[in-house]
């Protein structure tokens, strides 16, 4: 249906707005889907791989891009979350690793995010 034109079929008009909203809809997860993946490539590849563990070497400015991708996944700067990351493995599942599972499994995993005073009793380089 071109635009300007009568509307002869009802229905063919509600089946295209229909399809146009599903097209919307598509494009939106898309979106959704890549910023998704970004972020997870922030916290894995750069926090976690590149800036904690130094599996490898980055140019500078992936460094950096990757670095602002895990900033916007809500768990810290890259000093904090790398600091948490290597204390964790130096007191992996004891009283003083800040997410241990002996805590349970949504703090080890997500809530020790939120814990901030935690945080500061179990590692005491956090102000």
């Amino acid at each position: 249906m071109a635009a300007g034109e009568p509307v002869n079929n009802p229905k063919g008009v509600v089946v295209q707005l229909q399809q146009t909203k599903n097209d919307q809809l598509v494009r939106s997860k898309r979106k959704l889907d890549r910023i998704r993946d970004a972020l997870n490539l922030g916290i894995s590849l750069s926090y976690h791989r590149n800036l904690t563990h130094k599996s490898f070497k980055l140019t500078k400015s992936l460094e950096y891009l990757f670095a602002y991708f895990g900033l916007h996944a809500a768990q810290g700067d890259p000093i904090f979350w790398v600091s948490i990351h290597r204390y964790h493995h130096q007191f992996t599942d004891t009283a003083r690793d800040p997410h241990s599972p002996i805590e349970g499994f949504w703090f080890s995993h997500t809530t020790w995010i939120f814990q901030h005073t935690h945080l500061r009793e179990k590692v005491r380089i956090i102000p």
